[in-house]
Formats: structure tokens, C-alpha cells, sequence
């Protein structure tokens, strides 16, 4: 079940959407970012939340493929 309800693959639909950036904003900042201020502790209870649901991981594994260009070049900053 790699789509989200609907057979959706993004939240509004077959394409990426504003909706998107903004989750994937928030998920890849406080969640798979390993300089978040409260450590792997924090993060990893993100992680598995995340990784619980197959839907909203596998939504999270498409938009991170793609981001990877800015993922893979964003500055190292605390939250």
C-alpha cells in the first residue's frame, strides 16, 4: 500500500502540491534531521511514528527522493 487514501500518491492528488512541501517541511526538520535539538531521542519517536504508518512512510520516502537535491545540501542547523 504504497498511496495514500484514495490511491492518491501525494495528499491532493497524482501531483506534488504545496500541501506536501509544507508536511515534508515539518517531517524533515524536526524528524530526520540529525542536528534536531533533542537528539536521536526525539527524533527516533518521530522516526517510528512515521515508519508505524506504510502509507505516510512510503509518501515520505517519495517526497524525500524528491528533495534529495536540497536534503543533501541543506546547511546543518539546530532547530
Amino acid at each position: 500500500t504504497r498511496e495514500l487514501d484514495g490511491g492518491k500518491q501525494f495528499f491532493s492528488g497524482p501531483q506534488i502540491s504545496i500541501a506536501d512541501f509544507q508536511v515534508a517541511g515539518i517531517i524533515s526538520s524536526l524528524i530526520y534531521n540529525p542536528n534536531m535539538c533533542g537528539g536521536t531521542e526525539f527524533t527516533k519517536k518521530g522516526k517510528e511514528i512515521v515508519e508505524s504508518s506504510p502509507k505516510l512512510h512510503a509518501w515520505w520516502l517519495r517526497m524525500k527522493e524528491q528533495l534529495s537535491d536540497y536534503l543533501s545540501r541543506r546547511p546543518d542547523a539546530p532547530l
